[in-house]
């Protein structure tokens, strides 16, 4: 997940919706854990970021603001 790291340094949501073909919105929720991407937009973000689907899935999944 080091990766996904790496290769969203100094990469803004509206640079990476721009790689995806995604709205900057939609990227930004994901991105901060409000919303939970569906496997196309997954594959559509690590696609952009050249990753992996399952490193971009776990590297968000950590990300997750704790419930509580």
């Amino acid at each position: 997940m080091a990766g996904v790291a790496d290769k969203l340094a100094g990469v803004t949501c509206t640079r990476l919706a721009e790689m995806s073909g995604v709205h900057k919105a939609h990227i930004s929720l994901v991105m901060r854990g409000e919303r939970n991407p569906s496997l196309s937009l997954l594959r559509r973000m690590a696609a952009a970021l050249e990753v992996s689907t399952g490193d971009l899935e776990a590297y968000l999944g950590e990300r997750k603001p704790s419930a509580g």
